[in-house]
């Protein structure tokens, strides 16, 4: 629950945590019943010069440089279509008990 409310805090500054809570589950009420215990918001990690949700993962790793520019469809070399024509152009049969196809079945 803290890792997904970490993203969404640091995302929403409208994000209330307790609700969050809440609607996963979690009990948001101290022991002696009162609501609003502090063990929610202690599971996230809070900028101390603005009191807001910090970024999420691991302070060590952040890379505060731009990506670099990847030129366009260098990152995707899958072609255009899969298969031979001729196993695009199959068609699936009428009857799904033909033999050599998979098809789904439905449960009697």
């Amino acid at each position: 629950m803290w890792v997904a409310a970490q993203v969404l805090g640091h995302l929403d500054p409208n994000f209330d945590v307790f609700e969050f809570a809440e609607w996963c589950g979690v009990d948001t009420r101290t022991s002696a019943g009162r609501p609003r215990s502090g063990h929610i918001p202690a599971g996230l990690r809070m900028s101390p010069e603005t009191g807001a949700v910090d970024r999420p993962g691991d302070p060590q790793v952040w890379d505060e440089e731009p990506a670099p520019a990847v030129e366009p469809g260098a990152a995707d070399r899958r072609p255009d279509q899969v298969g031979t024509p001729e196993q695009r152009a199959r068609q699936w049969p009428a009857d799904p008990n033909t033999r050599g196809f998979v098809t789904a079945r439905r449960w009697r």
